[in-house]
């Protein structure tokens, strides 16, 4: 995990802007596995505002990520607030705005 840290760290560094998002919720991940909750959090929600425009599917993969983040952490009524907005913004119209969650 360490060597998988260090890796996604240097590619965060180094990402274009329009992927840093894809390298921050990696790195959400992995700290996530190594029980760094609070970084793995604060990981995810860079991940998530530095997402170019609107793109569902790296959304859905953020939260989806921060869900099962809260579930470890045995926050369920938070995990249970992200997955609910999660359902909405699978179900809204094409083009909507960004999920503010």
């Amino acid at each position: 995990m360490n060597e998988a840290r260090k890796a996604v760290n240097a590619a965060v560094a180094t990402a274009q802007p329009e992927k840093t998002h894809i390298y921050l919720d990696t790195l959400g991940v992995v700290l996530m596995k190594t029980g760094e909750y609070a970084e793995a959090e604060e990981s995810f929600m860079k991940a998530a505002d530095s997402v170019p425009g609107i793109n569902r599917n790296a959304y859905l993969a953020i939260y989806g990520h921060l869900v099962e983040l809260y579930k470890k952490e045995g926050k369920t009524e938070e995990a249970a607030i992200v997955e609910e907005k999660l359902k909405l913004y699978e179900s809204a119209i094409e083009g909507a705005a960004k999920p503010g969650i």
